[in-house]
């Protein structure tokens, strides 16, 4: 399975490996380059903030180096991981709390 979590003394961890971590890494970089993109054009951000000039210049250098890196606040989180065990398996889900955008990386199948 793609992505396991596992329970151990005092921590819980989870792996996204081989096709479904490369869908979420190719799914992040589109969400995040819609986001710079409208951000570049409005001057703000996908909530209506107004966004400081510094903040965009460093968005436009970025931009135009190949690597877009929009502005979700002064902690940059935007991306919520959800995992859900079911007695059918694992739901795993990531949101982008800014746009609402929606990764389902769960196997509906039963391999």
């Amino acid at each position: 399975m793609p992505v396991t979590i596992e329970s151990r003394e005092r921590e819980v961890v989870f792996r996204i490996s081989g096709e479904a971590y490369q869908q979420l890494v190719e799914w992040q970089h589109s969400v995040d380059e819609k986001v710079v993109q409208q951000e570049l054009e409005s001057g703000r951000s996908p909530r209506g903030r107004p966004l400081e000039e510094i903040v965009l210049e460093a968005m436009r250098t970025g931009s135009e180096e190949g690597d877009p890196v929009p502005y979700y606040g002064a902690i940059q989180g935007a991306y919520v991981y959800r995992f859900v065990p079911t007695t059918m398996g694992l739901i795993v889900k990531i949101e982008n709390t800014e746009t609402g955008d929606v990764l389902d990386l769960t196997n509906y199948t039963d391999e």
